[in-house]
């Protein structure tokens, strides 16, 4: 496969697709939900009635369930974020421009150390897989066993072509990353909100894959191997000739 960067041309012209597999053993389904925010104004609050959420059996605190959220996130291509934060419900509040949109999450002092954002990111993936993309944070797990703690990941989404042999054309993305937490301590006089955070930014450029025809290789590998054969020939007669030259020259 070939390799090269282009300028993307396709920016602020698409959705993006955001595949999410997240598990979280510390917290019920009821506990949570997930939010989504962008430069654009677009709000999308407690995403998680429009996405998959699954029982854990006996993984709660107590032996409780725990919850595992599951499916696809529709999104613009601006920066953007998403995330599962500390409270029952997210309120949307408006400033003087859409840029001043922001939400928050209502809770009590009570509730305060309940809130366990231990979580397992089962998978994490921006638009459609092609062959040899590797997602970095899968697998990627994080518990808490004291205390409360706020998780930043920031994504940097790269828009990807995959040209295959056959001429089909795939646009899709792939990401890397830059993760960090925070302690919290929930009975200071003023704290994080904690939570697990997705920030995501889009690269301006595009990164090319095509596929080399399989024949083009064939032909290539072929080669390769008839050369590397000819050299090994070619050095044991030349091994052989030097071994009889000098038995002939000892005698």
């Amino acid at each position: 496969v070939e390799q090269s960067v282009a300028v993307d041309t396709r920016y602020l012209t698409d959705k993006l697709d955001v595949h999410v597999d997240l598990s979280f053993p510390g917290l019920s389904c009821a506990e949570f939900g997930l939010d989504a925010v962008d430069t654009a104004g677009e709000q999308q609050l407690e995403l998680s009635d429009d996405l998959g959420k699954d029982a854990m059996a006996g993984t709660h605190n107590g032996g409780s369930d725990g919850c595992r959220l599951h499916g696809t996130l529709h999104i613009n291509r601006v920066r953007g974020e998403f995330h599962v934060a500390f409270g029952r419900q997210a309120l949307a509040v408006s400033g003087d421009s859409s840029i001043e949109k922001h939400h928050i999450h209502r809770f009590t002092m009570a509730e305060l150390d309940t809130f366990n954002c231990s979580h397992r990111i089962n998978r994490l993936s921006f638009g459609e897989p092609y062959p040899g993309v590797r997602n970095p944070l899968d697998a990627t797990e994080k518990m808490i066993r004291v205390g409360s703690r706020r998780y930043l990941y920031f994504l940097k989404v790269v828009p990807t072509e995959y040209h295959y042999a056959n001429g089909t054309l795939l646009y899709t993305y792939q990401f890397h990353y830059t993760s960090h937490e925070i302690p919290v301590n929930t009975h200071a006089r003023t704290f994080w909100q904690p939570g697990v955070y997705f920030k995501y930014d889009l690269e301006p450029y595009a990164v090319v894959h095509r596929q080399v025809p399989r024949r083009t290789m064939t032909y290539v590998t072929t080669l390769l191997a008839l050369l590397g054969g000819s050299y090994a020939v070619a050095g044991w007669v030349a091994r052989i000739a030097t071994a009889i030259w000098e038995d002939v020259r000892s005698r």
